[in-house]
């Protein structure tokens, strides 16, 4: 549908036209200039970084349990629960009711009058949490989001700096969190498989190893991050996981050797 857009450079040759987006990596500004025939056009790119977010990956392993345990640091404060399907987010919006949460579902399929509930009461404060699929978070700009939880894994690192981009819009300080889990992989690659477009998914499998690179990465989260939209960070940011928590290393080469 994007790349359709170029029918209106043929219908309004003369009318000036401007491009926005909110995360766009240097492919995606090329084909955006290509396909809306923006020759000669000025390219606006903004700092990605947002230094009072805190970034931290942790394996999947219980994810329920790694989820109550994160809230329990989170106590009486904004947030949002991105999963990748429906069923889930009805799952986990349901459980975090049964433990006393205020906690609400948000997905394509409830009816508009119920998103619309559930957006403003999350405004209001009313709703503290929000389990949504990603068709949550266009225009919400509420300043006091003070965490992200990816329960599965994002399908690319634009949705990933995206959805994480909606904590700490205030400034202060915010965490985003991703539970890892290999079988999110797996998935993945099968929602990519069932297109027809056989470059478009070459494009998507390619963002998803990017994304799954992110995730194992050892080095700073945000210098790995900025790094994949092309910004250079001089030095670590000493505000992630890695950062803080430096993994342990050991010298593998006899078990290579081995192996």
């Amino acid at each position: 549908e994007y790349t359709g857009l170029g029918l209106l450079r043929n219908s309004f040759p003369t009318v000036p036209m401007i491009a926005l987006t909110a995360t766009a990596e240097k492919q995606t500004r090329l084909d955006i200039l290509h396909h809306l025939k923006l020759q000669n056009s000025r390219q606006i790119v903004a700092s990605f970084d947002r230094p009072n977010i805190r970034y931290t990956v942790i394996d999947k392993a219980k994810p329920y349990l790694q989820l109550g345990a994160f809230l329990d640091s989170h106590d009486n404060e904004s947030g949002i629960v991105y999963c990748l399907s429906r069923k889930r987010v009805d799952e986990v919006a349901r459980k975090l009711r049964l433990d006393g949460l205020k906690a609400a579902p948000y997905h394509a399929g409830l009816s508009a009058a119920e998103r619309k509930q559930t957006q403003e009461d999350f405004i209001r404060d009313d709703v503290q949490i929000v389990v949504a699929t990603v068709a949550f978070g266009m225009g919400i700009d509420k300043p006091n989001v003070r965490f992200v939880v990816h329960y599965d894994l994002p399908k690319n690192l634009e949705s990933y700096y995206q959805e994480t981009g909606r904590a700490g819009r205030d400034g202060l300080p915010a965490e985003a969190l991703l539970l890892f889990g290999y079988g999110d992989i797996a998935m993945g690659r099968g929602l990519i498989e069932k297109g027809n477009n056989p470059e478009q998914k070459r494009i998507e499998i390619h963002k998803l190893n990017a994304m799954v690179a992110f995730a194992e990465s050892g080095t700073c989260r945000r210098r790995a991050l900025l790094g994949y939209f092309g910004e250079t960070l001089e030095k670590d940011c000493g505000n992630c996981d890695i950062c803080l928590n430096p993994p342990e290393r050991y010298d593998a080469s006899e078990d290579a050797r081995k192996a």
